[in-house]
């Protein structure tokens, strides 16, 4: 029973190195929101991203090229992912976003200001 902490311990980091920041994925994201609209909030006929938990699985399956159809551009670009790009996109996109309601009222606003 000497081992069980060292075993605790190891999970703990193993955990901690594949949790994704979602800081980063903000960066990473940029690309996503050139088809997927400004923050991921979706442009049809492409779904929104933000607030999704499913990221890290469908970027798994279209690095795996399980999708298909029209989703080539997808498979394409999440084959250029790392695992811990996919973990920083998987946090960044299931963030609460409930919490900068306000920035995005205002940013809304002024979108809807524009010609």
């Amino acid at each position: 029973m000497k081992h069980p902490p060292t075993l605790l311990l190891l999970v703990a980091l193993s955990a901690a190195v594949s949790a994704g920041e979602p800081s980063r994925g903000e960066r990473l994201a940029a690309t996503c929101h050139a088809c997927h609209g400004p923050e991921g909030r979706g442009s049809p006929p492409l779904p929104p991203l933000r607030g999704r938990s499913d990221i890290r699985r469908q970027l798994q399956a279209f690095q795996a090229a399980e999708a298909v159809g029209k989703a080539h551009l997808m498979t394409r670009l999440a084959q250029g992912l790392s695992e811990q790009d996919v973990d920083d996109l998987a946090a960044f996109y299931a963030r609460d976003d409930s919490s900068d309601d306000s920035s995005d009222d205002s940013r809304g606003d002024s979108r809807g200001d524009s010609p």
